[in-house]
């Protein structure tokens, strides 16, 4: 996503696609914690200790914070992706 970002900001492409899936589902917890570990921000999040889940949960407390979003809305979200992205 930033270097989607970078290359359209920075002039040197109109246009990028960005894509992503999951399949976390497939796999056991221990497996799904280490290749969650590979896609981190290194620079950004190993600084503060954080791990995926946390820095994710922290996110979406500021963001109850901040715009008074419920609880129940985060689980909509989840029960949404849920329904959707069944085959």
């Amino acid at each position: 996503m930033k270097l989607a970002y970078s290359l359209v900001s920075s002039g040197f492409h109109d246009v990028v696609a960005v894509l992503g899936f999951q399949k976390m589902s497939e796999i056991s917890s221990a497996e799904s914690q280490e290749r969650m570990g590979c896609g981190v921000d290194i620079q950004w999040e190993s600084p503060f200790g954080t791990i995926m889940p946390a820095y994710y949960a922290m996110y979406a407390q500021a963001h109850i914070e901040k715009y008074g979003t419920r609880p129940e809305d985060l689980v909509a979200v989840r029960v949404k992706s849920a329904t959707y992205s069944q085959n």
